[in-house]
């Protein structure tokens, strides 16, 4: 049976141009995957929706009309894929990514090849929002800074939605560099932004993964909420997605005007590390002995790295890439620069 991949948008007039432009590049999709559209071929009713369950929850499959309603960006994610079962959200955008309008978001149900840092990658099951978006980048040197906004926009997003519905309870979504968001210090999101440059501009899919129902193994939000305000209606995925959109679309702008700088302050006040006391350990090897410098974490440089200094003044700049980073430990091993002052 085929799996339908539904094409939606926030206009009827706009998902008729995404549909003609995808038409004329032709998708590359998974096998057994077929692309419909939810105004030309649903004539305005959705598929029958699949049903899940999860810590007591039934869960429907993603309704693309259902978040189209609650979305108010200009730009981003006002065309959007939705699959109840996918291999990859993120890959599918990056494939196609010239055969969809930039800000195209896709939606999983269940993604069974997710991806994750350094080539990582899992199965996502129901009852986390997972979805992929793409955006053209015109500056090479500041594309890091395109995974905080991502991140800042989740914890920022999710905060408003309990803001409008949950009296402003603070559901306390955190940010860990580079690219995970935690509440009550356990994992429940991550980020990740890819690209590939295009002359001199850059082809980004930003990635996105959230446990909004799954309890186990570590929690989710609904747990979270659910202590906080018990016998809260439950949360609702397509209303998460939106709020996040929104308010990436809001940053962005924010960020193309002043750079980082403009969202810095919010972005330093949800991450978990200013101030933070940790130890940059080097060499080891060989039978050497190992050097460790304590440094405290002050921000972020210029080039989006990690800023530390340690007590005599010094500067230090770190790299994900480079780094192996216990933070929750306080523990960095291997220094990549280091500069006075």
């Amino acid at each position: 049976m085929a799996q339908p991949l539904v094409l939606s948008a926030k206009t009827e007039e706009e998902e008729s141009a995404a549909y003609q432009l995808i038409s004329q590049n032709a998708l590359s999709l998974p096998e057994g995957v077929v692309l419909e559209g939810m105004y030309l071929d649903h004539k305005g009713g959705a598929a029958q929706p699949e049903v899940t369950h999860t810590g007591g929850i039934a869960l429907q499959s993603f309704n693309p009309e259902g978040y189209l309603r609650h979305l108010k960006a200009p730009t981003f994610g006002r065309v959007i894929l939705t699959a109840h079962r996918l291999p990859s959200t993120h890959s599918l955008l990056s494939q196609n990514f010239q055969s969809v309008p930039e800000g195209t978001v896709c939606v999983a149900d269940i993604q069974t090849q997710g991806k994750g840092r350094a080539g990582n990658s899992w199965e996502s099951p129901p009852g986390c929002l997972m979805f992929s978006f793409t955006l053209l980048h015109g500056d090479g040197r500041t594309l890091p800074h395109l995974q905080y906004i991502a991140s800042l926009a989740v914890a920022q997003g999710v905060q408003r939605l309990a803001d409008a519905h949950y009296q402003a309870v603070d559901l306390g979504v955190r940010i860990k560099w580079p690219n995970d968001l935690y509440a009550r210090k356990q994992k429940i999101g991550g980020v990740l932004c890819t690209s590939s440059s295009m002359g001199t501009t850059f082809k980004v899919t930003v990635g996105i993964g959230l446990n909004v129902f799954n309890r186990e193994p570590t929690t989710c939000l609904q747990a979270i909420l659910d202590d906080l305000r018990p016998g809260a209606a439950p949360l609702v995925k397509e209303e998460l997605l939106a709020a996040v959109m929104n308010r990436f679309e809001e940053l962005h702008t924010t960020f193309m005007y002043a750079g980082f700088r403009g969202v810095e302050y919010n972005y330093l006040n949800l991450w978990l590390h200013s101030g933070q006391k940790v130890v940059i350990k080097e060499g080891g090897e060989n039978g050497e002995p190992a050097t460790e410098t304590p440094v405290t974490i002050k921000g972020l440089s210029y080039n989006g790295f990690l800023l530390a200094s340690d007590e005599k003044g010094e500067q230090y700049e770190l790299s994900p890439d480079g780094n192996s980073l216990d933070f929750f430990n306080g523990l960095i091993k291997r220094k990549i620069l280091s500069a006075a002052g």
